[in-house]
């Protein structure tokens, strides 16, 4: 396998009805007069922006180099075609409400969408305005044949759980959850590769902004009784003087959080690529084949090969947020 350093990558900002301005501080990035509403930190189409890979994609690494990469069980476990890299992380702001909306699993994804993945995502609450709330679910169950008349008619937002949520939440949305993000939330995602969205209903928003509905697909793949649990429960993580917590763990992917003074020594075990975006502080990114900047201003994607590598703060501490198959 081709010698693969940590590869930093700078992210792209979304324009977006519904977003703000407060991603660049947080980004620390000079702001523009355009509403952002996503920052996306670590995706496929990316370009490495320092050390020998500078230029390429992820996409073209992961094709060029799929094992060292994504480790040989993932690349091996790819649907068809060319390898593809499987997670994307981002931070979005809102300002508005977003589109209720619905993602489907991979096997709908697949025989109807043409895409390797569908789409289970989780939120990590960074900054919350008193009041603020999310949609998560029914509140009641639902007819499948009813919903897409809720719709149309504008009363299915009254059917929907609104759940309020604090910095620090973590909420996951399991393909078919209904969901909806409310204003005032800062937070960062963590995702399969797949921007599949299927808009159930968008606040009024004129059909003239693009931002067309989906309502047969919604109603296809939509979980139409109330979920169980809300707010996820982190899990306590120590390492050393090193401190840290699981925020989620599925089949699709781990996300943890960590706050390090300290070097911390890691290991993919050659399953996954580990995707890095520190949120305060800063400090670089080793492995046997070189090394790469961790800031706010750029995340990075530890290949799953080599296996081993360290974090180590230059200012700390350094807050980092690790995420993995």
């Amino acid at each position: 396998m081709s010698p693969l350093p940590p590869l930093p990558l700078q992210p792209e900002l979304k324009e977006k009805v519904w977003g703000g301005s407060a991603l660049f501080a947080l980004l620390g990035l000079p702001p523009t007069a355009q509403p952002i509403g996503e920052a996306w930190l670590i995706f496929e189409n990316l370009l490495v922006i320092d050390g020998p890979w500078a230029g390429c994609t992820l996409a073209a690494l992961t094709e060029s180099h799929p094992e060292a990469m994504l480790g040989a069980a993932l690349a091996r476990s790819q649907h068809r075609g060319a390898p593809r890299f499987p997670l994307l992380a981002k931070l979005i702001e809102a300002r508005e409400w977003l589109s209720v909306q619905v993602h489907p699993d991979d096997a709908y994804a697949r025989e109807h969408e043409g895409e390797p993945y569908g789409k289970a995502e989780a939120w990590y609450i960074l900054r919350a305005e008193p009041g603020a709330q999310i949609i998560h679910g029914v509140r009641e169950p639902i007819a499948r044949e009813s919903l897409i008349t809720l719709a149309q008619s504008g009363a299915l937002h009254e059917k929907l759980a609104a759940v309020s949520v604090h910095a620090g939440d973590v909420i996951l949305n399991l393909p078919g959850t209904i969901h909806a993000l409310g204003p005032g939330i800062v937070l960062y995602e963590i995702q399969q590769s797949s921007d599949l969205t299927y808009r159930l209903y968008d606040w009024g928003r004129p059909a003239s902004t693009g931002r067309a509905l989906h309502l047969r697909q919604s109603a296809d793949v939509s979980v139409l009784e109330p979920l169980t649990t809300h707010i996820l429960r982190p899990i306590p993580l120590a390492q050393g003087e090193n401190e840290g917590e699981q925020l989620v763990h599925t089949p699709y992917f781990t996300t943890e959080r960590w706050v390090l003074r300290h070097t911390q020594v890691r290991d993919t075990q050659q399953r996954s690529p580990h995707l890095l975006t520190a949120l305060r502080g800063a400090g670089r990114v080793v492995n046997e084949h070189g090394e790469a900047l961790l800031t706010t201003q750029a995340s990075v994607v530890v290949p799953a090969a080599p296996q081993r590598y360290t974090i180590e703060p230059s200012e700390a501490p350094l807050e980092v947020l690790v995420s993995y198959c």
